[in-house]
């Protein structure tokens, strides 16, 4: 969206300028004083500081925080404060130009307006500004409607390609192989977990959003499969706190964190750890993972990987994520928190 906000700050900068110049030319005809075009551009940017203050008052924090919000009380409240406001900073703007250019008066004759006026003056910029802001997010929603499409389209192949991975589905099958052919006792269980994480990979990733439930249920079964081939599997912890049935995420929105801290994390030195936790408070979803890392040569088969994630979270949760990543010779860390509201 960077681009298109600096297409919408650009498209401002011209409204003001031609808005601005058109003044400048008004008053120059209007009022038959010429004291140098710069001075004509200093008296109009002044007395219009007022106006282009009410508009992005109105534009930025007002329809945002109370309009929005059907806050409509208190919006009608502030908008009535904004009269007299506006009113007394005209009338300052006024005498400071008619003191700056020594005219007597004849900026504050000139300019100042009725109380009508000003309310009207007032609320046709308002209007205007309202009009802007509306018009502005249906835009920016429909193009964040088609990135997200455009995001789903991309991250399903993705997860098609990362689900069926040879790498990822070999490694599992001789790990179970090798429980049967020992006749070990976790055989089954790990036939089972692998039939989920297929069916989850195949069926569920495809919904809009699955129950944290269901996604945690596949991050144990990734995990475990996992632990089939370390030598020491309690380096692995996996913690889970607070109530994940009622709450709801796009699929597969973890899972990369925890692939990656075993793709690239040391399992086998006397150091080796990765610990997981994933926490529910309130409408709050904290997730982190931390492991020991080692050097590895990369592995081309990464599934949708971090950057897609964070890209995805960025789609999906505007303004309401952050993702902390903090990296180190020894030690990798993935803070994500999410506002569930």
């Amino acid at each position: 969206m960077s681009r298109y906000l600096r297409n919408e700050t650009l498209l401002h900068v011209i409204f003001w300028v031609v808005y601005l110049t058109n003044e400048v030319v008004s008053f120059m005809l209007s009022s038959g004083y010429d004291d140098g075009a710069q001075h004509i551009v200093l008296k109009e940017l002044l007395l219009h500081i007022p106006i282009i203050g009410v508009f992005y008052f109105n534009y930025s924090f007002l329809i945002p925080r109370y309009l929005l919000k059907k806050r409509y009380i208190v919006f009608a409240i502030w908008v009535v404060i904004l009269f007299p406001t506006r009113y007394v900073l005209y009338y300052l703007d006024s005498i400071f130009l008619d003191w700056y250019f020594g005219t007597e008066n004849m900026f504050v004759d000139y300019t100042m307006m009725s109380w009508a006026s000003i309310v009207f003056n007032t609320l046709f910029y308002l209007l205007i500004s309202t009009g802007a802001k509306f018009t502005r997010d249906w835009f920016y929603n429909r193009k964040r409607i088609e990135e997200l499409e455009q995001q789903q389209q991309d991250a399903e192949l993705s997860l098609l390609q990362y689900q069926i991975s040879p790498h990822f589905l070999f490694n599992t099958l001789n790990n179970i192989y090798s429980l049967v052919q020992r006749k070990a006792e976790e055989a089954p269980e790990a036939v089972l977990k692998f039939s989920n994480i297929m069916r989850y990979a195949m069926k569920d990733t495809f919904e809009g959003e699955v129950s944290l439930q269901h996604e945690v249920d596949y991050l144990r079964s990734f995990i475990e499969l996992h632990r089939l081939r370390l030598e020491r599997p309690e380096i692995v912890a996996f913690e889970v706190e607070g109530e994940v049935s009622e709450v709801y995420v796009p699929p597969m929105l973890l899972i990369p964190f925890v692939e990656n801290a075993f793709k690239h994390g040391d399992t086998s030195s006397p150091k080796a750890f990765i610990s997981i936790r994933l926490r529910i408070s309130g409408a709050k979803l904290e997730f982190t993972v931390h492991n020991r890392v080692v050097e590895r040569k990369k592995d081309d088969t990464t599934g949708i990987g971090i950057p897609n994630v964070t890209r995805r979270l960025e789609l999906l949760y505007p303004d309401k994520h952050t993702l902390d990543i903090a990296s180190s010779r020894e030690e990798y860390r993935v803070a994500l928190t999410l506002d569930l509201q």
